[in-house]
């Protein structure tokens, strides 16, 4: 049986329901309840990475867990650096991965560059938690980083905004790339960003 728990059937009042597994991937910082409406309209559920704010190998991980003892491939949709896990978990389990959507995914991993960024970086580092901070260079991210580079092998969409104020530069590569005109977190939580996730999946 899939442990996710998957469950077929149209959703009275949304979007058209996918009737396939599918597993959201939350990006950096954001609550799961940010993926909540979007897990409704999908009818999936919500990777058990918390705020995703901890180390990228380790988060990693977490996803690739998750997909252990599905009956069938899934769909991993990745908002923001989700996206980055998402793919890590393709490129590791690609048996296990039908598609993967990355949603406002950056590029460039680590935290982004842009004011205000490098004080609040300091000042996070002054907790007493592991926080993704130093994903870029750090070697227990060595692992991480190499998975992220190798070549995508499921089909992989990218949806990304112009007008994105947190990423700047999408991670598209070689997906099939698709503008939505949404805010970074509206990208998953619009109805403009769920309708977009929703026809961007693979029959």
């Amino acid at each position: 049986m899939n442990t996710l728990g998957f469950s077929d059937g149209a959703i009275a009042g949304k979007l058209p329901a996918v009737s396939r597994p599918v597993l959201l991937v939350g990006g950096f910082g954001l609550p799961p309840a940010t993926l909540a409406r979007l897990a409704r309209t999908l009818d999936a559920r919500i990777a058990p990475t918390g705020l995703t704010v901890g180390c990228g190998e380790r988060e990693a991980q977490t996803v690739v867990s998750a997909l252990d003892g599905l009956d069938e491939p899934i769909t991993l949709v990745g908002h923001s650096r989700g996206g980055q896990l998402a793919l890590v978990a393709a490129a590791r389990r690609p048996d296990a991965v039908r598609q993967v959507i990355t949603v406002g995914t950056p590029a460039s991993i680590g935290p982004p560059q842009r004011w205000g960024v490098p004080l609040l970086t300091a000042a996070l580092r002054r907790l007493p938690i592991n926080l993704a901070l130093d994903c870029a260079t750090g070697p227990c991210c060595a692992s991480f980083r190499r998975d992220l580079a190798k070549p995508v092998t499921v089909s992989w969409t990218s949806l990304w905004s112009p007008i994105d104020r947190i990423v700047d530069d999408p991670l598209r590569n070689d997906a099939d790339s698709v503008e939505v005109r949404a805010s970074h977190i509206g990208l998953v939580t619009s109805r403009t960003g769920r309708d977009a996730i929703v026809k961007a999946m693979k029959g």
